[in-house]
């Protein structure tokens, strides 16, 4: 009997608990405009919304990160999260008395990471690779003196030696502009490069990296490239990728890579 009973009466607060749920009438109205932009020098990430259509002025917001709930009570249309540490996904709702209304989401993950094979300065292959902020994508672009993509390329890898038949080491992560001053340069008047910054190896895989270093931490080439170690970019324009140096073929010149980049501008979050 006491196993029947129990069922009985949970049968009973659940049929109370859903009749209860039904009598709050409908949840807020949602936030619009949910944006997000790069602060802090991009360590941190600033959120904007709009209020609801239906805002009465006794709302006030909560914002999760990661389906974690990190401020409540926020009385403004704004929220600065510190130094999260990581990109990930954020969730804003509205809050008017007990009720909440459903979440607005936007994330502010890197594009997904992408293999990509180049060539050194003189191997048979596209050099350079760009970062396509508007595609969301990576790309990569011949580097010769045939072929305009100077406005296109953000680093590209070299050995600086210009020798033929074979490509010795060591290798390095340059900025495009070096290829002015670069010895494997097939036209050294082809000028008017992008001017990047490389970082020295910030980690091994490039998808346990969560933040690309900040500035005074660049170069106009990294150190010698090791093999599975990963190193930060900062664009011209003030994007910030990674590029994961895989393997190299001397052989040939051929350099293989994964890359991804932030499709917000400043932010160094990954």
């Amino acid at each position: 009997m006491k196993k029947v009973l129990g069922i009985t009466l949970l049968v009973a607060v659940g049929a109370f608990v859903v009749f209860m749920t039904g009598c709050d009438g409908e949840l807020p109205g949602e936030v619009r405009n949910l944006a997000a932009e790069a602060a802090d020098e991009g360590a941190s990430v600033k959120l904007t919304w709009t209020e609801p259509t239906d805002a009465t002025g006794d709302e006030t917001y909560s914002v999760y990160f990661d389906e974690t709930l990190v401020e409540e009570e926020i009385s403004v249309t704004e929220y600065k999260h510190f130094e999260p540490g990581k990109a990930g996904e954020y969730e804003v709702t509205v809050v008017t008395g007990n009720d909440e209304s459903e979440g607005v989401k936007i994330d502010v993950y890197p594009i997904d990471v992408t293999p990509v094979t180049v060539w050194e300065l003189n191997g048979t292959g596209k050099s350079g690779i760009g970062f396509d902020i508007e595609g969301e994508a990576v790309a990569t672009y011949s580097m010769s003196a045939t072929s305009d993509y100077r406005g296109k390329v953000d680093c590209y890898f070299s050995n600086f030696t210009g020798q033929s038949g074979g490509f010795d080491t060591p290798y390095y992560l340059a900025s495009p502009d070096q290829v002015i001053v670069d010895p494997g340069d097939p036209d050294p008047s082809f000028t008017g490069w992008r001017v990047s910054g490389i970082s020295n190896p910030v980690g091994g895989n490039i998808e346990d990296v969560k933040i690309a270093p900040g500035s005074g931490s660049y170069y106009n080439r990294s150190d010698q490239v090791v093999i599975n170690e990963t190193y930060a970019v900062s664009t011209q324009d003030d994007y910030y990728g990674l590029v994961q140096v895989i393997s190299i073929n001397e052989i040939d010149g051929q350099v293989e890579t994964k890359v991804t980049f932030q499709p917000i501008q400043e932010l160094r979050l990954f």
